[in-house]
């Protein structure tokens, strides 16, 4: 199943406004199922695409901390032994 078109302007305009620095109050990082819409309002995770706008958020404020996650460029393959 492919994110629909609206999902995916939603998505692009919400990490857009978090990688420009959008200083909005942070969400409770410990109710991951709450989700900022692109007008700033925080509402309840109810469907996939509303988490993967949750999941973005949360990816981005990752990354603002611990910098990029690696691509798979750097990705080797698992050795179990």
């Amino acid at each position: 199943m492919s994110p629909s078109p609206q999902f995916l302007i939603v998505l692009l305009c919400s990490v857009c406004a978090l990688a420009n620095g959008d200083e909005r109050i942070r969400l409770d990082r410990n109710n991951l199922l709450e989700f900022r819409r692109v007008d700033g309002t925080v509402l309840p995770v109810k469907t996939s695409e509303e988490w993967q706008l949750r999941k973005a958020e949360i990816l981005q404020g990752m990354q603002e901390v611990m910098g990029q996650m690696p691509g798979d460029t750097h990705r080797i393959t698992l050795d179990i032994k």
